[in-house]
């Protein structure tokens, strides 16, 4: 079996509602609208078809606000609040000493991966794959597959951690395996009650 764990709001406590709420607040619209109408360029900067200059003037250009008091935004909120889930990281150090291989799969701006990158967190996996360097994100299935051909694995071997239920019920319809995070206390009593004893015996204290 092959561990695959999302970013945020699995291994870091990212709190992204903060910087949507700026974001919003800058461009003097609601949270509601500003996520609707901002969906096409987090969908193209996210699976890198424009660059972050780019999708920073497009945002700005749509909204009629400074695109780089937008980014100064996400730079804040992501300094204040991005953190690494230490029970999360706990036990994937847990399933890779108990020798499983545990890869990285997440939707991610690439800002986010230069960031994530420059502090280490990147390092806890053994594979990366990130929307935007693989041109394509969860849930769609060519995302998946890419992951899937990838590992040059049957889909049975995959096991999908996230929290986003649309994301899980996609690698479940691709033929992995996963569960819905809701902490790293659950995730830990759910991987005590499905996996051997060797690594269950890593949670008990989780």
């Amino acid at each position: 079996m092959i561990y695959v764990f999302d970013m945020f709001g699995v291994v870091l406590d990212w709190g992204s509602e903060y910087v949507m709420s700026d974001w919003a607040k800058s461009a003097n619209v609601s949270e509601q609208e500003f996520k609707e109408r901002s969906t096409r360029e987090f969908s193209l900067a996210e699976t890198g078809k424009v660059a972050m200059d780019a999708f920073w003037s497009d945002l700005g250009g749509k909204f009629d606000c400074s695109p780089r008091n937008l980014e100064k935004l996400l730079e804040r909120r992501f300094s204040e609040k991005a953190k690494l889930n230490t029970g999360v990281v706990r036990i994937i150090d847990d399933l890779k000493n108990a020798g499983y291989q545990v890869v990285l799969f997440s939707n991610q701006l690439p800002v986010h991966g230069e960031w994530c990158r420059e502090k280490g967190w990147f390092d806890y996996f053994d594979r990366v794959f990130l929307s935007y360097q693989i041109g394509d994100r969860k849930p769609s299935a060519e995302a998946y597959k890419f992951v899937q051909d990838a590992l040059k694995v049957e889909p049975s071997e995959l096991f999908l951690v996230d929290d986003k239920a649309a994301n899980v019920s996609a690698a479940v319809r691709a033929g992995w395996k996963g569960l819905v995070f809701t902490s790293g206390v659950q995730l830990a009593k759910d991987l005590q009650s499905m996996y051997p004893a060797k690594v269950v015996r890593k949670y008990d204290a989780a």
